[in-house]
């Protein structure tokens, strides 16, 4: 039976190694391969975190609206990309503010925001219990974001997790 520093090890062996492949994948990558390569990534992530659904989305400032851009669902998880293309600023109000200031934003519990927070009736309908998003820093402008959500159970997002996200 494996203690708990044994058991951390392997986490950490297995971190190396995901964060290993993510920069394999992306060190001398063709344009045209590109897609390709970040779709896959988004797939080692989510296996890694044990999440349904992993995306990228990019923030149009002039325009006060984000994109889904990128996305990769688990077997039966519906895909979101395409309902998902000009979100108004106004709708993610927490979110944008905890991006622009760098941070990630953690949803254990999707079901417990507020029921007429605009952010939940985004959330809900797409059936997401859990979820993670970390912003994609230029400097101290952020672009966009990356998430990963929980559909089939809640996930709590480990420390180690969380760090492997932010890497990302």
């Amino acid at each position: 039976m494996m203690n708990a520093a044994q058991n951390s090890s392997t986490q950490d062996t297995q971190l190396a190694d995901v964060l290993m492949e993510i920069a394999n994948n992306f060190i001398n990558v063709p344009l045209e391969k590109a897609d390709e390569v970040i779709n896959r990534s988004l797939e080692t992530l989510a296996r890694f975190t044990k999440t349904d659904r992993a995306y990228v989305f990019s923030y149009d400032h002039d325009h006060q609206t984000c994109s889904n851009t990128y996305e990769w669902c688990n077997d039966g998880i519906l895909p979101q990309i395409e309902e998902l293309q000009n979100v108004p600023y106004e709708v993610l109000p927490d979110w944008i503010n905890a991006h622009n200031a760098g941070k990630a934003l953690i949803i254990p519990d999707v079901l417990a925001l507020d029921a007429d927070s605009p952010l939940r009736q985004i959330l809900e309908p797409q059936e997401i219990k859990s979820l993670i998003t970390l912003p994609m820093m230029a400097g101290k402008i952020c672009t966009g974001f990356v998430g990963f959500d929980s559909v089939r159970s809640h996930h709590t997002y480990t420390v180690k997790e969380q760090q492997l996200l932010q890497l990302f």
